[in-house]
């Protein structure tokens, strides 16, 4: 998966893309630190800013975290001009996304995207891949189109959308390089309906997580105490 070519002192690079805040996407910090486990891979995580990271991304000197703007295009309030919000907003994620991965980000050995959302990201990562020779993993959380196809779309323009939604992750799809996903029935349906050979890889809490010991689940609970009570008002315990 990785090219020879050296990043600052490090013998190969991979950029961890999600097109969400990244704060709260916790897969993909996940995926970063074990990229930067070995100390020879330099790790650039990419998403748009929100909650900060957990500890271990933000302190670990082998990941770089950069932050994307979530708001390029304002949201409309009435839903009838959705049919041209949503247009608008992926031609502006899309300059965004190349501008950060060609000129801010150094040149990926390896690309790990998020989708969904997959518009435009997997068309972004897939341009970068024609002009950088980057490989591409993409990392299945869900189906975009079904997303959509369950999501608050006005009914008059939700069929087009989705069937638009539904093309463009097939195709996209079928042209990068690797893929995981989160679930064996997942990994059945898009080998089945799209050709797509996808490797399960299931969520693993990082060794920051541990069984509290006694003294500190009572810390816990005494931090906790102000927020627990009853339907009067009146705290749960007082001791």
């Amino acid at each position: 998966l990785f090219h020879p070519m050296a990043h600052d002192g490090y013998s190969r690079c991979a950029v961890v893309l999600v097109l969400g805040d990244v704060g709260r996407s916790p897969r993909m910090q996940y995926h970063a630190m074990s990229l930067a486990a070995d100390g020879h891979t330099r790790v650039v995580l990419i998403g748009f800013r929100g909650e900060r990271c957990v500890p271990a991304v933000c302190d670990h000197k082998s990941i770089t975290v950069t932050l994307m703007s979530p708001d390029l295009v304002p949201r409309p309030k009435a839903r009838a001009l959705y049919l041209l919000y949503a247009p608008l907003k992926a031609l502006a994620q899309m300059a965004q996304l190349l501008w950060v991965l060609i000129a801010v980000a150094p040149r990926a050995d390896v690309l790990l995207v998020q989708t969904p959302p997959a518009i435009p990201a997997l068309a972004a990562v897939w341009v970068v891949r024609m002009l950088r020779s980057s490989t591409v993993v993409v990392d299945w959380h869900n189906l975009a189109f079904s997303v959509l196809q369950h999501g608050g779309l006005p009914r008059w323009c939700r069929e087009p959308f989705v069937c638009c939604s539904r093309g463009y992750e097939r195709l996209f799809g079928r042209l990068l390089d690797a893929h995981l996903c989160v679930t064996a029935a997942m990994q059945t349906w898009l080998r089945a309906e799209w050709g797509v050979k996808a490797h399960v890889l299931y969520d693993r809490p990082p060794s920051f997580f541990y069984r509290l010991s006694l003294a500190e689940q009572h810390a816990l609970f005494r931090r906790l105490r102000p927020l627990f009570r009853d339907a009067h008002g009146e705290l749960l315990w007082t001791s």
